[in-house]
């Protein structure tokens, strides 16, 4: 019935299930979002279709919830912000972000240990990104190609990832081509 909130943190609240009519909070520009759910509800927040309006999202220790389905995060056409943290069952980043392409300025990915990569078919086509974090994902040895179509982005920032990916990256590595147009870069 809150149709006008603008703000809703649940990130210490650890959701079993989203009601099935959360979509109706279409003023919603910010959720912080701690579940048990292994899957976002395909109606309602089914990849927040009817959130369009959201700008932030954090997803933050949610154990179980699998974001593999490509239609999960579709929806998103405002999103600036996400963030995705703890998330031990991320492997990689859904296709429907990608209805996020032109509004989204920063992603963050931390602590996610099953982690690969952040999606060829995804990450190149963010041409609005100004700002990607990598950190605590063990399992990440490299970027997708296309990163040089990422001319908006000015911060990159990887830590605490494979020590292949640290080396590759490096100025003078075999893929710095692939980032040396990004000018604040930092991979520990």
């Amino acid at each position: 019935m809150l149709l006008n909130l603008k703000y809703l943190d649940l990130t210490e609240s650890y959701v079993p299930e989203l009601p099935e009519d959360f979509c109706k909070l279409i003023s919603l520009r910010f959720l912080g979002l701690t579940t048990n759910s292994m899957r976002l509800p395909k109606e309602g927040i089914a990849g927040f279709r009817h959130l369009t309006s959201l700008e932030r999202l954090e997803i933050d220790l949610c154990e179980s919830l699998n974001l593999s389905d490509d239609d999960d995060l579709k929806g998103l056409i405002s999103l600036k912000k996400l963030e995705l943290s703890r998330l031990p069952r991320l492997v990689n980043l859904p296709k429907g972000l990608l209805d996020a392409a032109a509004t989204l300025t920063q992603l963050e990915i931390v602590g996610c240990e099953n982690f690969t990569s952040p999606s060829e078919s995804v990450l190149p086509n963010f041409l609005s990104l100004q700002s990607l974090t990598i950190w605590g994902c063990d399992n990440v040895v490299s970027l997708p190609g296309g990163m040089q179509r990422l001319t908006k982005l000015h911060d990159l920032f990887i830590f605490g990832c494979s020590l292949n990916i640290t080396i590759r990256y490096r100025e003078g590595g075999e893929d710095w081509p692939k980032i040396a147009h990004i000018p604040n870069i930092k991979i520990y």
